[in-house]
C-alpha cells in the first residue's frame, strides 16, 4: 500500500507542476525555450532516426520471413502497407517517445535536481524568480512540441527502412513500394500519433522536472531523480498508449 501510495503521490504532483507551468505558457521567455527545444530535441533525431530506419527494416524482414516460412509468399505484396501501419499507429510514436524518455527526459532529471540539491532554485525564489515558469515550462513546452516532430520523421525513416529491405531483397520497386504506402496512409492515423507524442512529451518533462523539484540527500537524489525519470515516463508512455489510442481515434472519427 506504501508503494502503490507514494506512486499515485507522484502522478498527482507532476500532474498539477504541468497544470501550474502550462498556466503559464505566455510568460515564459522565448530565449529558454528555443533553446531547451535544440537541446532536448533537436539534437535527438539522429538517435531516433536510426532506431526507426532500422526498425522499419526488421519489421519489413521479419514479416517477409514469416510470409515465406508460412508459404505465403505472394503476400509480401502487403510488407509496405504492414511497414506503414505499424509505423505511424504505433512504433513510430512510441519508441520515439521512448528513445527521449531516456535521453532527454533523464538529462532533465539530472539537470532541475542538480539546481535544487545546490540550493540553485532557492536562490532563484530569493531573487524573485518563478521557478516554475523558469524551469520548467519552456521544457515542458520544447517536448511538447519536439516529440511529435521527431515521430513524423521516425515514421517516414522507418517505411525508408522497410524500402531498403523491400526493393533489395524482394525486387520490388520503388514506386511500387511508394503507391502502396500511400494507399494505407491515413490522415487520421497520423492525427492519433501526433497527439499522442504532443501528450508524452509534455509529461516526460513534467516528470523529469517534477522529480528534480523533489530530489533531496545530494548526489544519491540526483541519481535516484535521473532513475526515476525514465522508470515513470516509459511506464506512462506504455500503459496509457492503449487508453490514449482508443480516446483519440474516437475523438477523431468523430470530428474528421
Amino acid at each position: 500500500m506504501g508503494w502503490f501510495t507514494r506512486q499515485m503521490a507522484t502522478v498527482g504532483g507532476f500532474s498539477s507542476l504541468t497544470g501550474r507551468a502550462l498556466s503559464r505558457t505566455f510568460r515564459c521567455d522565448a530565449n529558454h525555450f528555443w533553446l531547451h527545444l535544440e537541446e532536448l530535441g533537436v539534437d535527438a533525431w539522429p538517435i531516433i532516426g536510426i532506431t526507426a530506419f532500422f526498425t522499419g527494416a526488421v519489421l519489413a524482414l521479419q514479416t517477409g520471413i514469416a510470409f515465406i516460412d508460412f508459404d505465403m509468399r505472394s503476400a509480401t505484396a502487403f510488407i509496405p502497407k504492414i511497414v506503414t501501419k505499424s509505423m505511424v499507429l504505433e512504433l513510430g510514436p512510441v519508441f520515439s517517445a521512448l528513445v527521449l524518455a531516456g535521453r532527454s527526459g533523464s538529462a532533465i532529471g539530472a539537470q532541475v535536481a542538480s539546481m535544487n540539491v545546490s540550493e540553485q532554485v532557492h536562490a532563484l525564489r530569493a531573487l524573485a524568480i518563478d521557478s516554475i515558469t523558469y524551469l520548467v515550462t519552456p521544457r515542458i513546452l520544447a517536448l511538447g512540441l519536439a516529440l511529435p516532430c521527431l515521430a513524423i520523421l521516425a515514421d517516414l525513416l522507418g517505411i525508408v527502412g522497410g524500402l531498403a529491405y523491400c526493393w533489395g531483397m524482394l525486387d520490388m520497386t520503388s514506386g511500387e513500394y511508394i503507391r502502396r504506402v500511400l494507399e494505407s496512409l491515413l490522415m487520421r492515423d497520423v492525427l492519433t500519433s501526433t497527439f499522442k507524442c504532443a501528450i508524452w512529451g509534455a509529461v516526460i518533462a513534467s516528470v523529469g522536472c517534477y522529480m528534480g523539484l523533489t530530489a533531496r540527500r545530494g548526489v544519491v537524489g540526483v541519481g535516484q531523480a535521473t532513475r526515476g525519470t525514465v522508470v515513470i515516463s516509459t511506464i506512462i508512455i506504455l500503459v496509457s498508449d492503449f487508453f490514449l489510442t482508443r480516446f483519440l481515434r474516437i475523438i477523431i472519427k468523430t470530428f474528421v
